[in-house]
């Protein structure tokens, strides 16, 4: 069988990549920028590849080419509110009347875009117009999208209008975000890659991203698994290739991702996506140890409660209906989606409350009406018609 050579070309990239001794900064930089290229050469016009191509030679600090790069981005797909902001931030500095418009388009798509109102501020700023670039700032805060750059931009335009209180508060959150970054785990100061290792990491991420939409599955799973190589700490990579593996019942192969990712670092996320995958190999003690584990650890969503009360009420782990519907409801108080509803309205059921298992059944049934389980519950409680 002929192998195509693009194939070949990416593979002995990475193959490259692979080299026992580590690669040298412009090594580096010379393969990321290698297998964003060839990206583009097998997606060719794709508006994705070449945005990936600009975002790598931005993060190598190579300025024209990655202007290029996000000009023929958007000439291929001119949507792309992202890619008008990180477009109009590069031509800030050296063509602010050609920047501005691109910025304000970009908000004019999306004004909540991370980054756009700080990128027009800086802008407005350094032009001496620090009354207009104040409210940019502001509503970069607004947005809760606000980092220490946007503080400390914002403190500096205080100062210069000579609002000397609000620009020393603005400084402080400043500091006070630039801390918490910098002490948080898998921060830059908390054992992380170097800036080179962690810029290639994220071209094979971006790489592995656009393969896999673009259908070259394969491919896309050896860019990430370089991603990974490059960063074990990246979790979008480990969650990106565990689902892939996963959705071409690759399911042992993604078990053992899991667990390499895991030994890294316990994040709730992939805890959950293994036990999802232990769950689909029935293995349902383990699946359920993690499930606790992802309640103890994550605060945030209801998923996990919602397994973890399914398990339960299909008595695949020990456990009493209370905790099962204590579980339900708690995912529901969480997330109130209709798959939460429907486990409160079977957990309910389960525990002797007919009515308010038709609430809950009512309510799933309301956000779902496509759903014919939950219907199929509610006839089992005696509803004729809903």
């Amino acid at each position: 069988m002929q192998i195509p050579m693009p194939y070949i070309f990416i593979h002995l990239l990475l193959a490259q990549a692979n080299e026992a001794a580590p690669a040298a900064e412009g090594d580096l930089r010379a393969r990321s920028v290698a297998v964003a290229e060839e990206v583009v050469r097998k997606l060719p016009g794709n508006a994705r590849a070449l945005r990936d191509l600009g975002k790598v030679h931005e993060r190598f600090g190579a300025v024209e080419p990655a202007v290029k790069a996000y000009r023929d981005s958007l000439a291929a797909e001119p949507e792309q509110p992202g890619v008008l902001r990180d477009l109009g931030a590069l031509l800030s500095p050296s063509a602010p009347e050609e920047a501005a418009p691109l910025l304000r388009e970009a908000l004019r798509r999306n004004r909540g875009l991370t980054g756009a109102h700080t990128h027009l501020g800086l802008l407005l700023a350094g032009q001496g117009r620090h009354r207009t670039a104040v409210d940019e700032f502001r509503e970069e805060i607004r947005n809760r999208s606000a980092d220490a750059r946007t503080y400390q931009a914002l403190g500096r335009s205080l100062e210069a209008l000579g609002l000397h209180p609000q620009a020393e508060n603005s400084f402080e959150e400043a500091r006070r975000l630039k801390t918490g970054a910098d002490s948080a785990p898998g921060s830059a100061q908390a054992s992380s890659p170097s800036e080179d290792l962690r810029s290639a990491a994220l071209t094979f991420l971006a790489a592995g991203e656009t393969l896999q939409k673009g259908g070259m599955r394969e491919d896309a799973r050896t860019a990430l698994g370089e991603a990974l190589r490059h960063d074990p700490r990246l979790d979008d990579a480990r969650r990106l290739l565990v689902e892939s593996l996963r959705e071409d019942r690759k399911v042992d192969e993604a078990i053992a991702r899991c667990r390499e990712g895991l030994a890294v670092t316990r994040n709730p996320e992939l805890l959950y996506l293994l036990a999802g995958l232990l769950i689909e190999k029935e293995t349902y003690p383990e699946a359920a140890s993690l499930l606790e584990e992802v309640i103890r650890r994550d605060r945030s969503g209801g998923s996990a409660q919602r397994e973890l009360a399914r398990l339960i009420l299909r008595k695949k782990v020990s456990g009493d209906p209370a905790r099962a519907l204590q579980l339900a409801e708690e995912a529901v108080k969480r997330n109130p989606h209709a798959q939460n509803f429907g486990i409160l309205g079977w957990a309910r059921h389960v525990n002797g409350d007919l009515p308010g298992a038709r609430s809950a059944l009512e309510t799933a049934i309301s956000l779902d009406s496509k759903n014919t389980g939950y219907r199929a519950l509610l006839a089992e409680l005696g509803e004729k018609r809903l």
